[in-house]
């Protein structure tokens, strides 16, 4: 799905030189792929053509949080990275975006299995965008 975006912006750049939405676009579907140096990379041409861009400000400030936050936890021993991932997890959450929250649990529930409330929070989340899902109408 995000590889399609990608590659539709390039499309549409192509035929609309100059403009910033491109951009913007297939920079936020690079940082859904988890491609953040590309993803920077367009916001900063989102910006260069649209300077009060607040959507790319906040886009790029998503991409070094998570680019800085994958160097940490990498660092980080087991049970410290778990944490990490939770509360990765927390700032997911608020940010509306339960997929990602999902999996950053999912990670802190592998990492620390002693801990049961990761597990009983997948659990939960899980259930939660399966409901969310069913209850959106299909296109």
């Amino acid at each position: 799905m995000w590889d399609d975006a990608v590659r539709k912006n390039r499309a549409v750049e192509r035929r609309a030189p100059g403009a910033f939405r491109p951009y913007l676009n297939r920079g936020q579907a690079l940082l859904r792929l988890g491609r953040l140096d590309a993803a920077l990379k367009d916001f900063a041409l989102a910006l260069e053509l649209h300077p009060g861009l607040a959507y790319a400000y906040f886009n790029r400030a998503l991409a070094y949080i998570r680019q800085r936050w994958d160097e940490a936890c990498a660092a980080a021993p087991g049970v410290a990275r778990a944490r990490a991932h939770s509360n990765r997890a927390g700032l997911y959450l608020r940010l509306g975006r339960s997929e990602d929250a999902l999996a950053d649990l999912r990670r802190a529930a592998a990492m620390d299995p002693a801990r049961a409330e990761y597990r009983r929070t997948v659990e939960l989340l899980n259930s939660e965008i399966q409901r969310r899902d069913e209850s959106t109408p299909r296109r």
